[in-house]
């Protein structure tokens, strides 16, 4: 039991605290930048199975937030605080998808294939950033065949992008991926 109740809770603490894919700006700048292509970022992305999984972003200030998503057709909807800051629990179902989502402020934003299921974040030192193919001179035993039989669209990766601050950061560079053959 405490095993179970551990894991759930280090889930959503990845999902709201640690994986910043799943924030979405609309702010006029980034609404644009997000609609000019940039929403490949948050596209394919997984959220977690059968939870409540938080979106946040920002907008206008007092700006009418519509959250809807397609695996329950449901929506969702909340008001941007005075600095523009907005955030909504979406429910989520079992594993399954691809499904979409999406977040109207005024001007209508699709994430698409997304999926459901088992999130899993992975972090260490510098071997966590080894490719799979290996580097130059120091290749990874079988990963050939492994990356020859890598067409697998139900696994994501999200990397991110190596950065460096003594402050808080609500946004990283990165995007989530779909499995494929290298």
């Amino acid at each position: 039991k405490f095993i179970k109740n551990s894991n759930q809770l280090f889930h959503r603490r990845i999902i709201e605290q640690v994986l910043g894919p799943v924030r979405v700006d609309l702010c006029e700048r980034r609404f644009i930048e997000l609609r000019d292509g940039n929403e490949t970022k948050f596209s394919n992305m997984v959220l977690q199975q059968a939870s409540n999984v938080p979106i946040w972003g920002s907008a206008a200030a007092n700006r009418h937030i519509k959250i809807t998503t397609s695996w329950n057709h449901q929506s969702y909807s909340c008001v941007a605080d005075k600095s523009g800051h907005w955030k909504v629990f979406v429910k989520t179902v079992s594993a399954g998808g691809p499904y979409e989502i999406t977040i109207d402020d005024g001007k209508e934003l699709t994430l698409s294939n997304i999926l459901i299921g088992e999130v899993w974040l992975c972090s260490g030192q510098s071997n966590m950033e080894i490719p799979l193919k290996g580097f130059l001179n120091q290749p990874v035993l079988h990963s050939n065949n492994i990356l020859a039989h890598a067409n697998n669209t139900q696994l994501r990766l999200f990397h991110t992008e190596r950065a460096v601050s003594d402050k808080p950061q609500s946004d990283c560079r990165g995007s989530w991926q779909v499995s494929t053959p290298a």
